[in-house]
């Protein structure tokens, strides 16, 4: 008996849709007469060792998918990428969107949040056995935590759009909950990913999203801790019609302080994320240099002139500040010996002295003031020394 099978992918299980034939497994679609020509009539018999490349194979089935999923067909394209990963079961990117996928087509009453993280985590695994450099995992970390923000976001929106619709009903407020915990475990799952390393806070973009997903815990956190109405009974009140009696609900105690806590944690860790960034950063720059002899080699005689000049300007500075600690210090003695003087010319000394007291009291200030900044800057150049002499 004859049998089509497909040119892309070998399989036999092809169907006539819309008057074209589609292979149910890889997508490739036939005409009728292009279909004609592919029968096979009985087993074929293959002899001796055959490579099959399912190159274009996978990458049809990909296109296929990514269109899917870019179109918001969430469901069709978590099909597609199920397919793509029977030919290809360490595909990240297929894993990772297999598991938004799960997510963005989930029940209100069943966020697969747990789903989607453990994909995300299995597409990290075969991203790290391909053996990339720092920099792409970082890049492939802040790529995931954008798209992970994204979906978490669509959860959160979708949590309060319930609980606005449905707040009336006390098991209303369960449901909103659960879905609100579901959100907040994505965004703290796609905030870990850099967490990991600092090293990929200086991919582009990263500090940014990350700053993103902290304040949406934040958000999360706080809405899932509110106070909030619900309708208790309902009392006949006469020519006014029904009365609706409301009650508060809250989450138990125990509950509220760990998504608190969670809420500023992130908070925290928002407001701390510049230190890190510049940290980082600065160890980078100085790791560069030690790793070019010649260059750290200029660096430090540079750091040892401006050392010398820092230390020239602190000493210039304590001699001229206690030049004017002794001035004032001179008519502080002519303002007290003067103190009861109130006519004549014992007065006039004592109103002279007491303005260049204010006077030398504003110059000291200044000079404090620039030697506070001047040790800063000494401290700021022994302590890169010391980095790149260690």
């Amino acid at each position: 008996m004859k049998q089509l099978i497909c040119e892309m992918c070998g399989n036999s299980d092809l169907v006539k849709q819309d008057g074209v034939f589609v292979c149910q497994f890889c997508g490739c679609k036939y005409s009728v007469e292009e279909a004609k020509k592919m029968m096979v009539e009985g087993p074929v018999e293959v002899t001796g060792t055959v490579k099959v490349d399912n190159t274009d194979i996978i990458e049809n089935v990909r296109k296929m998918a990514d269109t899917a999923y870019l179109a918001e067909s969430h469901e069709e394209a978590g099909n597609t990428y199920n397919r793509l990963l029977e030919l290809a079961p360490n595909d990240y990117d297929a894993l990772f969107k297999k598991g938004l996928c799960i997510v963005r087509s989930s029940k209100l009453n069943n966020i697969r949040s747990d789903e989607m993280i453990n994909y995300s985590t299995l597409s990290l695994q075969a991203f790290d056995e391909q053996g990339h450099t720092i920099e792409e995992h970082g890049k492939r970390r802040v790529d995931m935590l954008s798209e992970i923000n994204s979906a978490a976001f669509m959860v959160g929106v979708a949590a309060l759009n319930y609980i606005n619709d449905n707040w009336k009903v006390k098991s209303a407020h369960d449901t909103f909950w659960n879905i609100g915990f579901s959100s907040i475990a994505m965004f703290e799952y796609g905030k870990s990913l850099l967490d990991a390393n600092d090293d990929y806070l200086m991919v582009d973009g990263a500090t940014e999203i990350y700053k993103t997903v902290c304040k949406n815990i934040s958000d999360m956190c706080d809405a899932v801790c509110e106070k909030r109405k619900y309708v208790a009974s309902i009392t006949d009140g006469g020519i006014l019609g029904p009365l609706e009696n409301k009650a508060s609900i809250w989450l138990n105690d125990t509950l509220s302080a760990n998504y608190r806590a969670k809420g500023h944690k992130a908070l925290e860790d928002r407001n701390n994320l510049d230190d890190r960034f510049n940290k980082k950063k600065e160890a980078l720059r100085i790791q560069k240099l030690k790793a070019n002899p010649e260059e750290l080699n200029k660096c430090l005689s540079r750091l040892s002139a401006e050392q010398k000049l820092l230390i020239s300007k602190i000493s210039e500075l304590n001699e001229e500040l206690n030049n004017l600690y002794e001035q004032k210090k001179n008519q502080e003695l002519t303002q007290t010996a003067n103190k009861f003087k109130l006519f004549g010319e014992a007065a006039r000394i004592k109103k002279e002295a007491t303005a260049k007291i204010q006077l030398l009291s504003s110059d000291i200030a200044k000079y404090e003031e620039e030697k506070d900044q001047t040790c800063k800057k000494l401290a700021n150049v022994n302590a890169e020394i010391q980095s790149l002499s260690n």
